[in-house]
């Protein structure tokens, strides 16, 4: 072939290409033509769409009821709308990964990525319509996927915005939670509501599937980005402030000297509060309104936010009143 008649080849080609339509490239049933993500990094996570059912619109417990079921030192994420406070015991959430839920009068997603050890609240709210998801059984990053079940649009818990589909590049906002100990959340939130365990499906809710996975430094699956500083599971929170993210590992708290107080100055005026106990970091509230703290392992907060401050020793100040 001389180099005319290559150049008709490529050339034919390229008109064919415009014309025949490009076979979309699917996963669990989900289109993946338009995809954020390159499909070739999005991952089976082994469940089948819906393998892992989520819940929606849940029976609540009392405290009395959870008291039953819950030991003081299990984790829960806590969230306050309006005058209503819901715990949502980390247990359950092993299982089940997504709660459609409504918490004062508000639609809300509660997310859980057990191989990330990350929570995310999100306003389900959306356009007129109330965002109800499921879990895809699709990973990135190790993360999970959720979908949305009106329009199939594939939507990353740690990015907070849909990847594919009508909700393609759609930003979700993400709501103020807390992830705590019961014995913390229940003191001070003495009438909360609590995520029954009556979900309606047989799943052992006293056994952690995640417990050897949570000891042992290695990933199930592919992860690109990650900041190797501290070891891949350090536990670490991803502080969302207003256009700025910063990260603090555990071991920076527990190594630096505890103020009385429990309560550090950090960058961008922000007062940082460890409980050592209950092993949660929260955001004073008047130094920064609209702060949203999310807890995780370090390799999936620094790959979901490569360009977020890490905060170091010198970076924090201890508040002594």
């Amino acid at each position: 072939m001389n180099k005319v008649e290559r150049a008709r080849c490529v050339l034919l080609l390229a008109a064919m290409s415009l014309i025949w339509p490009v076979a979309a490239e699917t996963r669990n049933g989900f289109d993946l033509t338009d995809s954020l993500i390159p499909a070739h990094k999005i991952h089976g996570g082994g469940p089948p769409r819906d393998g892992i059912p989520a819940l929606t619109d849940p029976a609540h417990d009392d405290v009395k009821v959870a008291d039953d079921w819950l030991d003081d030192d299990d984790r829960v994420m806590g969230v306050i709308i309006g005058e209503d406070a819901v715990a949502y015991p980390v247990r359950v959430l092993n299982w089940h990964e997504v709660v459609n839920d409504v918490v004062g009068g508000q639609a809300i997603a509660v997310t859980y990525c057990p191989l990330c050890g990350t929570g995310v609240v999100f306003d389900a709210s959306y356009e007129g319509r109330r965002l109800k998801f499921g879990v895809s059984g699709l990973l990135y990053n190790s993360d999970v996927l959720l979908f949305d079940r009106e329009t199939d649009s594939l939507v990353s818990q740690l990015k907070m915005k849909g990847v594919s589909g009508p909700l393609r590049g759609v930003e979700l906002a993400p709501i103020r939670a807390t992830t705590t100990s019961w014995a913390a959340w229940k003191k001070r939130h003495p009438r909360t509501g609590v995520l029954s365990w009556a979900t309606g499906y047989f799943r052992d809710y006293d056994t952690d599937p995640y417990r050897l996975y949570s000891k042992t430094r290695k990933l199930m699956f592919p992860v690109k980005g990650v900041n190797r500083s501290r070891a891949h599971k350090a536990w670490a929170w991803l502080v969302l402030l207003d256009g700025k993210e910063m990260i603090v590992a555990e071991k920076l708290l527990t190594e630096s000297r505890e103020p009385a107080t429990g309560a550090w100055s950090a960058p961008e005026g922000v007062v940082l509060r460890y409980d050592a106990g209950a092993r949660e970091l929260t955001v004073a509230a008047e130094t920064a309104p609209g702060a949203v703290v999310v807890s995780g392992y370090w390799f999936a907060l620094t790959a979901f936010y490569p360009d977020a401050m890490l905060l170091k020793k010198g970076d924090l100040k201890a508040l002594t009143d």
